[in-house]
């Protein structure tokens, strides 16, 4: 087998997988709006830093009618800030022991997120996922493709 044809095909797969990541993020997104809302309590929080980028990083608990959970999840998108000083200044809100609102999604009491709604970076990796997949695709598919 040709190693363009390879690198092509693995290509598409990262462009397929990641655009329905981002989808995926849309749409969980928008629906959290909806969610109910329960009161949790920050255990920690703080940033961490990952490929020169500053992910800030909140643990919390709550409690719904199955049970108690403890959850990270702050919003439905690979979420970093550039500045370690916006990183430090968005985490001051989140204070151990502070109380907290969880989106809680209905039937599934283990998934939660603390900011509901999009996020613009899910639309740029969905229109980059397609776009860069259909130039890949089209690549690919073409004859001559070494």
């Amino acid at each position: 087998m040709d190693s363009g044809v390879i690198t092509y095909g693995f290509a598409l797969f990262v462009c397929i997988y990641g655009g329905l990541h981002a989808a995926r993020n849309i749409a969980r997104g928008r629906a959290s709006e909806r969610w109910p809302i329960v009161e949790g309590e920050v255990l920690q929080a703080f940033v961490k830093n990952r490929f020169g980028r500053h992910v800030p990083v909140v643990h919390y608990r709550y409690r719904s009618q199955d049970g108690q959970f403890q959850r990270a999840r702050i919003v439905y998108a690979n979420f970093s800030i550039a500045s370690k000083v916006g990183a430090d200044s968005f985490i001051r809100g989140f204070r151990k022991g502070a109380a907290v609102p969880v989106r809680v999604r209905p039937g599934h009491p283990g998934e939660s997120v603390l900011l509901p709604g999009n996020r613009f970076v899910n639309w740029v990796e969905l229109i980059a996922a397609l776009l860069f997949g259909l130039y890949v695709a089209f690549r690919l598919f073409s004859p001559g493709v070494d």
